[in-house]
């Protein structure tokens, strides 16, 4: 007991100290280059939905929003990271991406020759996604935005229950080397 009421104000006087300042090398990217972007965009009719994971089940409502038509292409990618350099493969900072950033793609400023140019683009980072998309003027959607959307099909705004739906899903997973195939 002795021991204990000894050590319970070492504890308390380390919960009091401040924390040492915070010292940050890594700067932030430089100033992007935007680009022009002709991708066509479609409208979301916004509604509500019940969250795939969380602890309440409860409805979101989510907005109307636009989202690309079309996946960003390995080409698209690969202009953007040539007019805002900072973001291929040798120069990012590696708090922005890790070592499987851009795995696929040779070099900084190539891909690989078993890669289509129209396909879409992988083993990128958030940070690079939302540059991207902020370099063309757009954004990211949100996590609600995307559980929303993700779950229509061509036809129907909750598709879940449709066995089309799912076995698109599965065969999907199955599929190999899927980033060979060009966006339609």
């Amino acid at each position: 007991m002795k021991r204990l009421l000894l050590i319970l104000p070492l504890l308390f006087i380390g919960c009091r100290e401040e924390a040492p300042e915070e010292t940050h090398t890594a700067k932030e990217p430089t100033e992007l280059v935007h680009l022009a972007s002709d991708k066509l965009m479609k409208k979301i009719d916004g509604g509500y939905y019940e969250p795939f994971f969380g602890q309440d089940s409860t409805e979101v409502k989510v907005e109307s929003f636009l989202m690309d038509e079309t996946p960003v292409t390995n080409a698209e990618f690969l202009e953007f990271v040539k007019k805002n350099p900072q973001w291929s493969k040798s120069k990012v900072l590696r708090i922005y991406a890790d070592s499987a950033y851009l795995a696929n793609w040779p070099s900084d400023f190539e891909l690989s020759k078993n890669l289509s140019p129209q396909a879409p683009v992988t083993n990128v980072s958030w940070f690079a996604a939302k540059a991207y998309a902020e370099s063309v003027g757009k954004r990211l959607p949100t996590l609600d935005e995307w559980e929303y959307v993700a779950r229509a099909d061509a036809k129907k705004k909750d598709a879940r229950n449709e066995e089309d739906y799912t076995q698109n899903i599965l065969v999907g997973y199955q599929q190999h080397n899927s980033s060979a195939k060009e966006v339609k």
